[in-house]
């Protein structure tokens, strides 16, 4: 399965890990059919914590659990996948290392980056930034129509991610994208 709807989470944003996950189980039920935990800086026993616990409320709810970066974690809390940014293990290192079906994701940002992510074994991309970015300074937004262009050579589906909101991933939908990710669009929304 490959998601449509990505919550990524920014703990910032919530009251504690128990409002996090509360916010994360909120969003399954509004729809979304995966939550990436992205909290680079946590301590690994608190990584993996905060892990299990997202992992039995996706789960409760049908959608996917995927993890930024740290596999270890991903694996050590049976996580559907884990998401790999340009400076995490090589795709092609995480491919050997997981179990058949277990998922992995690539951020791109080029066309360049999304040939590697298909060649080196990605499942999915997130290609950004689309539009600037709410939640980080970002790059040269791509915009919808480079976005466009990008998505449709791709043999991966391509997720849209930065700046969205709700017009602007509809405007992606339309455009060709086969998903959006968001963060402070879902996780910054009051309800």
């Amino acid at each position: 399965m490959n998601p449509r709807l990505v919550g990524i989470t920014d703990r910032r944003l919530a009251d504690g890990a128990a409002d996090l996950v509360r916010r994360c189980e909120a969003l399954c039920e509004g729809g979304a059919d995966a939550i990436l935990l992205r909290e680079k800086d946590l301590p690994a026993g608190e990584l993996l914590a905060l892990a299990r616990a997202l992992r039995e409320a996706t789960a409760a709810h049908g959608a996917l659990l995927l993890v930024a970066d740290r596999l270890d974690a991903a694996l050590a809390a049976g996580a559907d996948g884990c998401h790999l940014g340009r400076a995490s293990l090589p795709l092609e290192a995480a491919r050997a290392l997981v179990p058949p079906g277990f998922i992995l994701g690539a951020s791109c940002h080029s066309a360049e980056e999304l040939e590697e992510a298909a060649r080196s074994g990605a499942d999915y991309a997130f290609l950004s930034p689309v539009f600037a970015p709410n939640s980080k300074a970002g790059g040269e937004p791509l915009g919808l129509e480079r976005f466009a262009a990008l998505a449709a050579e791709c043999p991966l589906p391509v997720l849209a991610l930065g700046g969205l909101d709700a017009e602007r991933a509809r405007a992606c939908r339309a455009a060709g994208a086969d998903g959006v990710a968001a963060i402070g669009a879902l996780f910054g929304a009051a309800d």
